[in-house]
């Protein structure tokens, strides 16, 4: 009976020193290199309480921890010294990296750098961080657009969804163009486009020209009035500009006093200011009233000639006034070598008269000049504008003693609508400018005076006339003279002005030839321009004479007859076959004449 119960224990004994198992569970290191990552084993079976043995890490806890990239083994024993064994694989992302495409490390400043970033490793998704975000003009995605003005350097932070992190540093060095520190422009020929313009610019290396495209430094054969751009490269691709750069030509320069382009600072650029008045534009770099011609950018509105207004704006303020006028004093008789010539005139037209109030006076005496413009039978249509140049005989007359007097007339109120302005040159010169206009841009029709002025010792006559309308448009006049017989004091009479009848010279019809009627003794007959300078000499005899004078300049000349005897007479030549006869040095009432010259055609 004890025997079978002691069979029955050890049965017994057996069932509960079963087998023992081992579950084995763990967590993967979190980023590349680290040393995270854990293994648990959880015993199965066998009699606890258990024992737990790692290789390598040599822990003898159910979990072991700060497990790194490797294959760990656990062993498990009970108390009854069962055992089991069982491994377990501890694994590691793939490394991050922040995946930046590098930019050049050189940058031109002013340009824009894209860096790229595509992170790549790790667990995804990522987040990107840049630092510093100054000169960062955009994002996208992990990718960064900046346009640093200076050296600076970013680094940039990428986080994946583990938190581990890549960052990446990246420096740009910002170079700058090769600084234009000059440019020369040689302007053109007058009406030639063969202007040239050159770069000072260190370190430059390549050039491009706009308009034109060229590349050459300098750059010939440019466009008279023409704005260039040139840009400039150096080594690194850096590039400087230069803009605006004016291609003048010197007909294309603003010479202070002349505004309608005809070389010459006189009393018809007066009549301009008065029709572009108020008028507003490009003010001119550097102006001032020194007659040199300067470079300005054209207003695009121009005088009916063509002329643009810059020309007028003679200070250079971008304002057309009668402030302008100054420039015209100043440099009144001033010219240049860059001429326009003036239009034609017409001939068909009213009459442009200057009559004396008198018909002599005595030597010394002032007489009185009255000017008109048109009658009541072809009266003046649409003027605006009047200059013109009383010419005189340098050797008897004063400058000073020439004058225009002030007032009102059909024409307009000196003061008022309208200006008058008088140019006095050196007194050798022979002759004044005179200049009427209106400045309210209104044009007048009528007839009658429009002026009345005084000379000391005269004659004076009427040449250089210009007359305009309010746009600029030329108006045809015929100018008709007069002129004033100087008494002198009584002078001895001699055999020789017995028999010697004053001498005569006649217009012709053709400004090629004069007649020169000699009573007398056969002579010299003189020609010279008024200052006095020779122009020609002929050699003529008694009677009839013909002189060609179709080699000379249109203008006013003095005609000199000297005769073998000694006796002289003189006569002004206005605009050559238009002829005034004056009596210089036989004069008294009985030898005196009048002959009025005419038509005038300009």
């Amino acid at each position: 009976m004890k025997k079978r119960l002691l069979f029955f224990a050890l049965v017994i004994g057996t069932a509960v020193n079963a087998q023992i198992g081992i579950n084995v569970s763990g967590t993967n290191v979190t980023c590349n290199s680290s040393c995270d990552g854990t293994a648990t084993a959880t015993p199965t079976g066998g009699t606890p309480p258990y024992t737990f043995s790692w290789v390598p890490v040599m822990m003898t806890t159910a979990t072991a921890t700060g497990l790194c990239l490797a294959t760990y083994t656990v062993t498990v024993t009970d108390t009854n010294g069962g055992m089991a064994t069982q491994t377990c694989v501890i694994t590691q992302p793939t490394t991050i990296s922040t995946g930046i495409v590098p930019p050049p490390s050189t940058i031109c400043s002013g340009s824009s750098v894209t860096i790229n970033a595509n992170p790549i490793g790790g667990t995804p998704p990522y987040v990107c961080n840049w630092v510093p975000m100054t000169y960062v003009t955009s994002t996208m995605g992990c990718s960064m657009t900046c346009q640093p003005l200076t050296g600076i350097t970013y680094t940039l932070t990428v986080t994946d969804a583990s938190g581990c992190v890549a960052f990446n540093i990246v420096s740009l060095n910002v170079a700058f163009g090769p600084a234009i520190s000059s440019y020369t422009v040689t302007p053109a020929t007058c009406n030639l486009n063969n202007g040239s313009i050159g770069i000072t610019a260190p370190g430059a290396l390549t050039y491009s020209w706009v308009p034109g495209n060229t590349t050459n430094n300098p750059t010939f054969g440019l466009l008279s009035g023409t704005s260039y751009t040139c840009t400039v490269g150096d080594a690194n691709g850096c590039t400087s500009t230069s803009t605006g750069i004016l291609m003048t030509d010197s007909c294309d320069y603003v010479w202070p006093g002349d505004a309608n382009d005809d070389a010459v600072a006189d009393n018809v650029d007066i009549l301009d200011i008065g029709i572009a008045n108020g008028a507003t534009g490009t003010t001119r770099p550097n102006a001032s009233l020194t007659w040199i011609g300067q470079p300005s950018t054209p207003w695009g509105q121009t005088l009916l000639s063509g002329t643009d207004y810059k020309w007028v704006d003679f200070d250079g303020d971008g304002t057309i006034s009668l402030v302008d006028t100054q420039a015209v004093v100043l440099n009144y008789g001033q010219t240049h070598t860059n001429r326009v010539l003036p239009p034609d005139y017409n001939a068909s037209v009213p009459d442009l008269r200057i009559a004396f109030a008198q018909d002599s006076i005595a030597a010394g005496s002032t007489g009185t000049i009255t000017l008109s413009l048109g009658d009541a039978v072809l009266p003046a249509s649409n003027i605006y504008g009047i200059a013109f140049r009383l010419n005189y005989d340098p050797a008897q007359i004063s400058t000073a003693s020439i004058g225009m007097q002030s007032g009102t007339t059909w024409f307009g109120t000196i003061g008022g609508n309208a200006m008058q302005v008088v140019l006095h040159p050196s007194s050798s010169n022979g002759f004044v400018d005179v200049a009427l206009t209106r400045v309210d841009q209104q044009n007048v029709s009528g007839n009658g005076t429009i002026g009345t002025g005084n000379a000391t010792d005269v004659p004076v006559t009427i040449s250089n006339v210009t007359v305009v309308n309010n746009s600029g448009a030329s108006q045809s006049v015929n100018v008709i003279g007069d002129t004033l017989t100087v008494a002198d004091p009584p002078l001895i009479t001699t055999l020789d002005e017995i028999n010697n009848p004053t001498d005569h010279v006649y217009p012709t019809q053709s400004s090629d030839v004069i007649n020169v009627n000699v009573s007398g003794t056969r002579g010299v007959v003189n020609i010279m321009d008024l200052s006095g300078r020779m122009i020609s000499t002929s050699n003529v005899n008694t009677g009839r004479n013909t002189i060609n004078v179709n080699e000379l300049p249109a203008g006013n000349y003095f005609l000199q007859i000297l005769h073998d005897n000694g006796a002289a007479t003189s006569h002004m030549i206005p605009g050559r076959s238009n002829l005034i006869y004056q009596q210089n040095q036989k004069r008294s009432a009985r030898d005196s004449h009048k002959f009025r010259c005419g038509p005038f055609s300009f």
